[in-house]
């Protein structure tokens, strides 16, 4: 099973061997589910959580973070606020995962079409949590690379 951390990309891998962890912003007020996150990513990542829109302002200054996890089910349509502030079709900036027990193709669409990367459907998938992870991490890696190489 491939570990989220060093997706075949050169970048990532250059990355962690250099000392820098992978940090995942997850914005839920669900113990449970934050608690099983821990468990499926098992320390392969730095995780902070977030249980509201103050908190999660403060943790995004003060450090960077390569994936935000958003709870739909616990903290509303606060996700859609966010991705329209940031963006639709933004590059840059972590990637965007909704997290939802309701994860039908009328969220999916709506997700991706306001910027977000994916939606994770609850209860989660190890398996599934690690792919999307590593997918997301894959992709900021790759438009890092590609901004770097304009400087």
């Amino acid at each position: 099973m491939p570990n989220f951390t060093a997706p075949a990309v050169s970048s990532r891998a250059e990355g962690e061997r250099k000392g820098e962890s992978v940090a995942v912003l997850s914005v839920t007020d669900n113990d449970i589910d934050h608690c099983q996150l821990q468990t499926i990513l098992n320390g392969s990542c730095t995780m902070e959580r977030v249980c509201n829109a103050v908190s999660l302002r403060a943790a995004l200054r003060r450090q960077p973070f390569s994936v935000i996890l958003w709870d739909s089910d616990s903290m509303g349509a606060g996700w859609q606020a966010y991705a329209a502030e940031r963006g639709a079709g933004c590059s840059s900036g972590p990637a965007l995962i909704v997290t939802s027990r309701l994860a039908d193709a009328s969220l999916w669409a709506e997700a991706l079409n306001l910027g977000a990367w994916d939606v994770l459907a609850k209860p989660y998938e190890a398996q599934e949590v690690r792919r999307v992870l590593s997918m997301a991490l894959a992709h900021t890696d790759t438009i890092t690379a590609a901004a770097g190489a304009g400087d």
